[in-house]
């Protein structure tokens, strides 16, 4: 994007997606560091959308950081492999946790999302969403994260309980909900303004970014559902096999609607047709093989 030359549509700017956005007011800012970044936002979606327009425009802008935050992260932890569908990936949960970014004392973190409540990084987060076989002492976990050990705040034992599976379930839903609002919001701004085409892009945006959420609340029900079902008897209850079911046909019904999807979609590190490969591991390790087939020793389910 030439900077020097604001694009123009019909004498208007550029309706722009938030990357490009972003690299608008990185150019503004450099150019006039007064600037606040909310009155150059303001401004642009302004121009692009109208008075009308902008504020569907700008709360669907401004749900981008919570909707990350509650769809990719979990409690507070990111949960994914480069954004692909993968709950399994081991430094996930040890050596690029979120709380090593954090002094040893400052490890209380705040996690909204209708969650609304207080964890510790390690003892609790980690403890319980890692999987066991990734909290032992390891060359690694000596290596990135001695004082996490050192602190004693990790146990090797299956940590996950109903209270923090329901913790997950209702972020996993914040997410989808943010991902439908944003969504309508969109679709509502360009019945709007002037020239409805010049929205197409972004109602795609938000239209995969809904389509995530979904398969991603489902693969949390099932990877952390199961996750319960293997600690025993007293754990497999017909609420949970139903919850654990729901998750797992949720996920393939995303899954299909991301082969079926009618455009093609930009392509980066993440390229979420993958996400199919991870989910076949987990549907038949749920369904038939137990946690082996992930190599995962520790836990398998029995009947």
């Amino acid at each position: 994007m030439d900077f020097a030359q604001e694009p123009t549509v019909m004498g208007k700017l550029q309706p722009c997606t938030p990357g490009e956005l972003n690299l608008y007011l990185l150019a503004k800012k450099q150019d006039n560091p007064d600037l606040s970044a909310d009155e150059i936002t303001r401004d642009y979606l302004t121009a692009s959308f109208g008075s009308k327009g902008y504020p569907l425009v700008r709360a669907a802008y401004d749900s981008a950081f919570p909707f990350i935050m509650s769809v990719f992260y979990t409690l507070g932890n990111h949960t994914a492999d480069h954004s692909r569908l993968n709950f399994h990936r081991p430094t996930i949960y040890s050596t690029h946790t979120t709380g090593e970014w954090y002094p040893p004392d400052q490890q209380m973190r705040f996690v909204g999302h209708n969650v609304n409540r207080w964890f510790h990084n390690y003892k609790d987060i980690i403890n319980v969403l890692s999987f066991p076989v990734y909290k032992t002492d390891t060359a690694a976990m000596q290596k990135d994260l001695k004082w996490v050990l050192d602190s004693g705040w990790l146990n090797s034992n299956e940590m996950m309980s109903w209270e923090y599976l329901r913790y997950i379930i209702a972020e996993k839903d914040y997410g989808v909900q943010l991902a439908e609002g944003m969504l309508r919001n969109m679709i509502h701004a360009s019945e709007l303004i002037n020239h409805p085409h010049q929205t197409d892009d972004l109602i795609h945006v938000f239209r995969r970014s809904l389509i995530v959420a979904k398969e991603r609340r489902g693969a949390a029900k099932a990877i952390y559902g199961y996750r319960l079902w293997c600690k025993g008897k007293a754990f497999q209850t017909i609420e949970l096999k139903k919850l654990i079911l729901q998750g797992l046909d949720e996920t393939e019904q995303m899954l299909d609607s991301i082969d079926q999807y009618p455009l093609n979609v930009p392509l980066g590190h993440w390229r979420w047709k993958r996400d199919r490969e991870s989910f076949d591991i987990y549907k038949k390790a749920i369904t038939q093989l137990g946690w082996k087939e992930l190599k995962l020793f520790g836990i398998v389910g029995k009947e």
